[in-house]
């Protein structure tokens, strides 16, 4: 039964290590990926985790990247939570994206996991990462846009590549 105090992982199970006290969304890009767990990975890095306090990448992405990251918030999403986080530039919340198969997405409750182009890292970035670059010009970085423009990676599992990873950061 869940306590006040203590902390659980994303499947119910108490964790062995306590998360940060605060968790902040802020990430520089290209860093390992370090949300809510006790040990950065360092084969996911993060990518679009953004913050009024830090300044980011401003710039044009090409046209269909709006299209692949769209298909990536369907296929790749990882890690719902419960509630949703607010865009710190724009105050809006939530925020919805609808697909070209009519699906409504309700952005900053989730994640997208995909990997690089060669497979040698995951790249991990918040659902917002999707309205950063339409709505105030994020401009990820490159090897990011390649792997988001060429990712057809129907044999990859985002979830199953999330709960590995996650579970691995809390065992001993």
């Amino acid at each position: 039964m869940r306590g006040r105090g203590r902390a659980f992982d994303h499947c119910g199970q108490m964790r062995k290590h306590a998360p940060p006290k605060r968790m902040h969304m802020y990430q520089r890009d290209l860093t390992p990926y370090r949300y809510d767990i006790p040990d950065p990975l360092p084969d996911v890095l993060a990518v679009g985790w953004l913050s009024r306090t830090n300044g980011f990448p401003h710039g044009d992405v090409p046209c269909e990247f709006a299209n692949a990251l769209e298909r990536l918030l369907v296929s790749n999403r990882v890690n719902q939570m419960r509630g949703f986080h607010v865009c710190e530039f724009c105050k809006k919340s939530p925020i919805f994206c609808s697909t070209p198969a009519h699906i409504e997405i309700a952005l900053g409750s989730a994640e997208i996991w995909m990997p690089s182009r060669e497979n040698r890292v995951i790249y991990a970035a918040p659902d917002l990462i999707y309205h950063y670059v339409l709505e105030h010009r994020y401009l990820p970085p490159n090897d990011f846009i390649h792997s988001v423009l060429h990712s057809d990676h129907r044999e990859w599992n985002a979830d199953q590549e999330f709960r590995n990873r996650i579970d691995a950061a809390y065992k001993d």
